[in-house]
């Protein structure tokens, strides 16, 4: 590790939040995003967690909340449709809410 990145690195030891930094303007928002970014827009200041803006939640959930998590969990993990969405429930609240 040369010095400037040890200087860096050490300057900083703050954890970052989820987007440091913004989303590519080339990705274009689906309906559901479209539908996200109304719900988690309407919500109170101080709702979602410090340092998370509604772009990052949207892609936050979008991540967590996908067929393929789903099919993983359930087809090839065994889980339950209703352990999937209780662990849903749990991970997008740790992830999003303040």
């Amino acid at each position: 590790m040369s010095t400037a990145e040890q200087d860096s690195s050490a300057a900083d030891t703050s954890p970052q939040p989820p987007c440091h930094g913004r989303i590519s303007p080339a990705r274009r928002p689906t309906r559901d995003d479209q539908t996200r970014v109304q719900v988690f827009s309407a919500w109170p200041p101080g709702v979602l967690c410090p340092g998370l803006d509604v772009p990052c939640a949207v892609d936050v959930h979008a991540a967590l909340r996908n067929i393929d998590v789903y099919t993983e969990l359930t087809a090839e993990r065994g889980w339950s449709p209703d352990r999937v969405e209780r662990w849903w429930c749990g991970a997008l609240t740790r992830e999003l809410l303040n």
